[in-house]
């Protein structure tokens, strides 16, 4: 290493002694050392940067999005915004793991946030798409410009401060739009401040007793010299609202935090101040800050916040449930969702410092923030949000995970289950029901009800220009056939639904199987069929959007909570071509048709009361062949057949079909629809003890021929919906 340089010892202790060129020995020793330290010395100074961009939009389509708060948390905390191009950076910072959150009104961001590793190197790329969030409501909210009519431009990077029923400080992003959400009603001051500009008005004042409040505000060049004072105040990353912040010194003023944890204080002359937040059940971290105004604002003036602790102010968790069982999902599909609620019982703020899937199949479940802002929120004292959890199974048997919950209360769990299954339905062919002519009553009409589903809507509808054949999901000339498992909640649809071997294609399942399909149509002005649901529990009516047998969307109709109230059946009762829906109250025995404009009610009319509520509405269709609704009727204790030949809303004429009446209440109708293309309704039965099938061809209500399809033995299978 040194040239045959030799360094020796004398064992003998009375001296050493070097052998070689000595003085360059003892140099280079001394160097080597020299440039260990050295290396010690740069390796422990070491600094790196995190950086990435904001955009909507993806790739060449991409728009930056300027003004966006991005907070850095874990080994150092700081703040930043994105520039005119969407870029931000932290730079600085040494080896350790990090968090980026960006927040900004009337954005959500994907992913919500990012977590980096730093080990030497600079951690690039760490990008986040923006997605325009739906209009909000409690919300105050306003754009600030430069210029006049079609030249204004939004001016990017304002401060504006809320203050009054509640208080908040945000930043206008790139388009110059300002959003304050999840305001209680009240009065509220807004006050636009940033240096080279002044602005028209200097603030606004309104009262929020309504869903929005906007307040626009007109901004010009300008020499400024008053300054701001702005920071965040979070933990974990997650800004904390509700903070009051006292400015002292060379002007005094107070404020509030806001959702985004963000404070601010505008107009300030140069001088020296301290900021200092309080909020009770929690500490901060500095206690205050000193910042000194000298020609320029001071930004990024930061705390921390964690549990006061002691006594009774300490955090608490509980969640509920703690265990859920998906039940059968068929593998390759998506079980519905449900919900976990995270409750804070305690008297300080609970942090969730992770949520996540340990263990097991853990790559079959899917957690998802629900109410909560993310899968790191921070709970008030006394407040819950929520969290939900799916299952899709990518093989058969059981299956099962544990989500482990950290905070800084406790770490607690919920254990998830269910089972994959290739179950559907696998049926073979039987005999006919065999018909049994006897002289039938015919339901009586009664005078109007005055119970109705709510709510009453006022507005003409207007022509729709839906499916002419009732569920034909797949445009090929013919209904299809739709069936739901109301023990799994597994739902599927035949196509071809006649032939020896209908193909088939697996729905979404959804395992809450107090949800009924009730209906198929036209819900959306388009060709295609939909499928309308209606919750048995609490009401709720859905439709889902579909494009050839492919669920695109979901909408809530109005909520009718009354359970008595059931949707009976589906059709044109007004002549404009859109799906009304037909209602029937299970225990007054009151009949409804809302008349439809896609999913919106327009008006609601009452038909003819039938009280004996043993008569049951089996279906509508088209029976005269005159383009008007048919209402077909089944009693469920003597199977005896009727009909109402309406005109619109009005019943024309009425009568019992002795023909047809099938005396064993075991065959129940389940659909009426077009099976064979003629443009005629048909009858659809199915046994409920032995899951037999049988269609009856119809021509009007004359049966031409019937035809047995595949029994379904397993009865816990329901063809649904095309009624």
């Amino acid at each position: 290493m040194f040239d045959n340089e030799r360094i020796q010892y004398n064992t003998g202790g009375r001296d050493k002694m070097f052998s070689g060129k000595r003085p360059m020995a003892m140099l280079k020793v001394a160097t080597l050392f020299i440039a260990l330290i050295l290396m010690c010395s740069f390796a422990s100074a070491a600094t790196s940067s995190i950086s990435g961009a904001i955009t909507v939009g993806q790739s060449l389509e991409s728009n930056a999005v300027a003004g966006v708060t991005v907070i850095l948390s874990g080994d150092a905390i700081a703040t930043t915004t994105t520039d005119s191009n969407g870029m931000y950076s932290f730079i600085g910072l040494a080896n350790g793991s990090y968090t980026i959150t960006p927040t900004a009104g009337g954005y959500t961001f994907s992913p919500t946030s990012r977590s980096v590793v730093i080990t030497g190197a600079a951690s690039t790329g760490n990008n986040f798409t923006a997605t325009v969030a739906a209009p909000a409501t409690n919300a105050i909210s306003g754009t600030i410009s430069i210029g006049y009519q079609l030249e204004t431009t939004g001016v990017s990077g304002v401060m504006v401060v809320l203050s009054g029923a509640g208080g908040g400080t945000t930043f206008t992003d790139s388009r110059g739009m300002y959003f304050f959400t999840g305001l209680s009603t009240g009065s509220y001051t807004v006050i636009p401040g940033a240096s080279g500009y002044s602005f028209s008005p200097t603030s606004g004042s309104m009262t929020l007793s309504g869903p929005a409040v906007t307040q626009n505000f007109q901004a010009s060049n300008a020499v400024t010299t008053v300054h701001a004072i702005q920071g965040v105040i979070y933990t974990n990353g997650i800004g904390v609202s509700g903070v009051t912040v006292t400015l002292t010194g060379a002007a005094s003023g107070t404020t509030t935090t806001g959702a985004n944890g963000m404070y601010g204080f505008l107009g300030l002359s140069d001088g020296s101040y301290t900021v200092t937040p309080a909020k009770s059940g929690l500490v901060f971290s500095p206690t205050s800050t000193a910042v000194t105004l000298s020609g320029a604002d001071s930004m990024g003036n930061n705390f921390t916040a964690s549990s006061s602790g002691g006594g009774g102010t300490v955090a608490s968790i509980s969640v509920t449930p703690t265990t859920w069982d998906f039940g059968s999902v068929l593998s390759g599909s998506l079980s519905s969702a449900n919900t976990f609620t995270i409750y804070n019982p305690g008297g300080s703020y609970l942090a969730i410092t992770s949520i996540a899937n340990t263990g097991g199949d853990s790559s079959m479940f899917t957690v998802s923030a629900g109410t909560c802002s993310s899968l790191t929120p921070l709970i008030s004292p006394g407040s819950s949000c929520t969290i939900t959890a799916t299952f899709a199974p990518t093989s058969t048997g059981a299956k099962s995970t544990t989500v482990q919950i950290n905070s800084n209360a406790a770490t607690t769990t919920i254990a998830l289950s269910g089972t994959g299954t290739s179950t559907s339905p696998t049926p073979t062919p039987t005999p006919t029901p065999t018909t049994s002519p006897t002289p039938t009553p015919t339901p009586t009409t009664s005078p109007t009800p005055t119970p109705t589903p709510t709510p009453t809507p006022t507005p003409t509808p207007t022509p729709g220009s839906g499916p002419t054949i009732k569920g034909n999901f797949f445009n090929d000339g013919r209904a299809d056939m739709l069936w739901r498992n109301y023990s799994s909640g597994q739902n599927v649809i035949w196509d071809n639904a006649t032939m020896a071997a209908p193909s088939m294609t697996i729905l979404s399942t959804v395992s809450d199987v107090s949800w009924k399909i009730v209906g198929v149509g036209n819900f959306g002005g388009g060709s295609e069929t939909d499928i309308l649901w209606r919750h048995q529990t609490y009401g709720y009516n859905v439709v889902w959007h579909m494009n050839r047998g492919n669920v695109t969307s979901q909408v809530l109709l109005p909520t009718v909570s009354d359970t008595n109230w059931m949707i009976a059946g589906t059709g044109n009762f007004n002549g404009m071509g859109n799906t009304d829906i037909l209602w029937r109250n299970t225990s007054t025995g009151n009949d409804v048709v809302w008349h439809m404009s896609g999913i919106t009610p327009q008006t609601e009319t009452f038909i003819p009361t039938v009280s004996d509520t043993s008569w049951v509405i089996a279906g509508t269709g088209d029976f005269k062949g005159d383009n008007t609704t048919t209402i077909l009727w089944r009693n469920t204790q003597s199977g005896n057949i009727a009909y109402w030949y309406m005109n619109g809303t009005t019943l024309t004429s009425y009568g019992a079909l002795p023909a047809l009446t099938v005396a064993d209440t075991n065959w129940e109708i389940v659909s009426i629809a077009d099976y064979n293309g003629d443009g005629k309704p048909d009858i659809l039965w199915r046994n409920n003890v032995y899951g037999y099938n049988v269609i009856w061809y119809m021509n009007g209500t004359t049966i031409t021929s019937a035809a047995v399809l595949q029994t379904v033995s397993d009865t816990n299978w329901h063809i649904v919906g095309t009624r």
